[in-house]
């Protein structure tokens, strides 16, 4: 019988304004080679609004308030052979000004303030481009509010 393995995951689309337009904070992981948003699994008694406030801090470098729950994606692959299940939970977060990034250097060689265009270029998940779409419409709505 093919038993797989539930993940928890917390992510966020961490978006600034800036003279440019708003940007996007992404990151380059080297193994294997993609990029993406923060994001990571959660820690035992972690909610998701906290696992996601602390991969953001942990992958980027940024103290943020966890703002609106954007939604979740489900996903399966194998681990050392083993079915693994995952849920990941994007929640949005808005600053005021892009802030010096600082990627997590044992996972990551590169984090940088994307463009949305440049964003949903350059990210590898369709679920992670759909994330930023949201979140900037979102993050759009509340600013004008």
């Amino acid at each position: 019988m093919d038993h797989s393995h539930h993940l928890r995951s917390a992510g966020a689309v961490v978006v600034a304004d800036s003279a440019d337009g708003p940007r996007v904070a992404i990151l380059h992981r080297r193994e294997p080679a993609e990029w993406r948003l923060a994001k990571g699994k959660l820690h035992a008694g972690e909610t998701h609004e906290q696992a996601a406030q602390r991969e953001v801090a942990e992958e980027l470098g940024l103290e943020v308030q966890v703002g609106p729950r954007l939604g979740e994606t489900r996903y399966g692959y194998r681990e050392r052979g083993a079915p693994v299940e995952k849920t990941v939970v994007f929640y949005l977060t808005c600053l005021l000004e892009p802030a010096a990034l600082t990627p997590e250097e044992r996972n990551f060689d590169q984090a940088l303030w994307a463009s949305p265009e440049e964003a949903l270029r350059l990210l590898t998940w369709e679920n992670e481009r759909k994330a930023v779409l949201l979140g900037l419409v979102v993050a759009g709505a509340e600013a004008q509010a």
